[in-house]
């Protein structure tokens, strides 16, 4: 019998009872979260009305196309940042632009349809452009990538903060902002200093010689340090990468100001309604607490349209224009959702010669 024949008879290892186990419950605790945010959309609707709730929906339609630009900008902008972070490290092999758009529109579905998605997107986006350069310098950029990102959300929500602050005072709009403002930059201090500190690499190896078993610690040992010393590579926050992000988090906001200018029929503040700088910087902090409070809720269903209905009476506008607003905003993402999902099937991943190894 040849080696083929023998390899091809060989039994097929079935996957682990825990692991199976396992595996099932995050699917079935990621379908109950869905479950729970379609029926809060679903009741929140019912509460604002059908009929109000669609023709607002129908007068926001004319910016809808400029929602999806804003949103493709941004993507656009954090790919700008991750090139940049990866030319910093002196990757091996140039990037090319088509892994790395495809790439990120891939890890922008990750980011808005999964649970806690943008560190399931960084992890994606590394593991795509590894074979570009080493796997630690791809972790890395990733680990850096992520703390910038939190990073700029946390001085965009600072902005949003003085200005909920001036238009709302002591309200729980200005609580809900600040503390999202402490927590995502809290996150972006200890990414940063944690991914550069030895001690906390030194912590990483322990743990990894305790749990792992030994045919795999030389290898994690080695991918800790390599990557802890290409984190160390990079400035504390590269500024490149941070204006990108800034941007990327600064476009959104002239989405949510846009949006609800629309909805509201805007025409300056003297009107007694949003200006849209105003609108947007509110409404942006709104989207910021909505989107962090449901992190582990795939799209956010329920988290940011509750957040819009409870912060209505301070945009100023009523529940069918808060939920209208939201419903817009779930399906300006859901489309760029379905465009990250049709991607790996209708772009398929051009072969290269090889991988680079640490």
């Amino acid at each position: 019998m040849s080696a083929c024949e023998s390899s091809r008879g060989a039994p097929m290892t079935a996957p682990s009872p825990t692991r199976a186990s396992q595996t099932w419950r995050a699917h079935a605790g990621r379908a109950a979260l869905l479950v729970i945010g379609v029926a809060a959309v679903v009741a929140l609707i019912h509460l604002a009305g059908l009929g109000d709730v669609a023709r607002v929906v129908r007068r926001a339609g004319p910016v809808v196309p400029l929602l999806f630009a804003c949103e493709g900008a941004r993507i656009a902008l954090e790919l700008r940042a991750t090139r940049s972070l990866y030319a910093a490290l002196g990757a091996k092999v140039p990037i090319p632009m088509a892994a790395l758009v495809r790439a990120h529109l891939i890890g922008a579905a990750m980011t808005t349809a999964l649970p806690a998605g943008r560190a399931v997107a960084e992890a994606y986006v590394a593991t795509a452009l590894a074979r570009f350069a080493s796997p630690s310098k791809a972790a890395a950029v990733a680990t850096v990538n992520h703390a910038l990102a939190m990073a700029a959300n946390a001085l965009v929500a600072t902005v949003c903060l003085v200005a909920v602050y001036r238009a709302t005072g002591l309200s729980p709009l200005t609580v809900a902002t600040l503390l999202h403002a402490g927590a995502v930059g809290s996150i972006a201090l200890a990414l940063t200093v944690l991914s550069r500190s030895r001690r906390a690499c030194a912590a990483a190896r322990r743990m990894a010689r305790f749990f792992l078993a030994p045919a795999r610690v030389r290898g994690v040992l080695r991918g800790i340090e390599a990557t802890g010393e290409a984190c160390r590579a990079h400035r504390l926050f590269p500024w490149s990468p941070l204006v990108d992000h800034v941007v990327a988090r600064a476009l959104q906001a002239v989405g949510v100001g846009l949006l609800l200018a629309t909805i509201t029929g805007t025409q300056g503040a003297s009107s007694g309604r949003l200006s849209a700088l105003r609108g947007g910087l509110l409404g942006q902090a709104v989207h910021l607490v909505g989107t962090s409070a449901g992190d582990l809720i795939p799209l956010q269903l329920g988290a940011t349209d509750g957040g819009f209905v409870l912060a209505a009476p301070l945009l100023g506008i009523g529940t069918a224009d808060a939920v209208a607003a939201a419903l817009v905003l779930h399906g300006v993402h859901l489309a760029w959702t379905a465009v990250g999902a049709l991607v790996p099937l209708l772009w398929r991943r051009a072969p290269t010669q090889g991988s680079i190894r640490e």
